[in-house]
């Protein structure tokens, strides 16, 4: 499990609260790096292994490396307009 550059950035800027929740959703992905039946988990288009969740107005980004058992989370931001592109 590892955390980006841009990712580390992004929850720094974030409430302490929402800070806890994504968190803890990133700490769930270790033992299931899809929990679809406790968070609102989406497979991002054009990828076959980028997910994210989704956690009040917030978006976490990742990757899952299936052979390396490896998780890449590289994104956690507020949704935008301009949060897929």
């Amino acid at each position: 499990m590892s955390l980006s550059r841009k990712a580390r950035k992004g929850v720094a800027a974030i409430d302490t609260h929402t800070q806890q929740l994504i968190v803890e959703a990133i700490e769930t992905l270790k033992n299931d790096p899809v929990p679809t039946k406790k968070y609102d988990v989406k497979k991002l288009l054009g990828s076959e292994s980028d997910y994210r969740i989704r956690i009040g107005q917030y978006r976490v980004q990742y990757t899952v490396y299936r052979e390396e058992k490896a998780i890449l989370v590289f994104y956690i931001n507020r949704r935008s307009d301009n949060t897929y592109k």
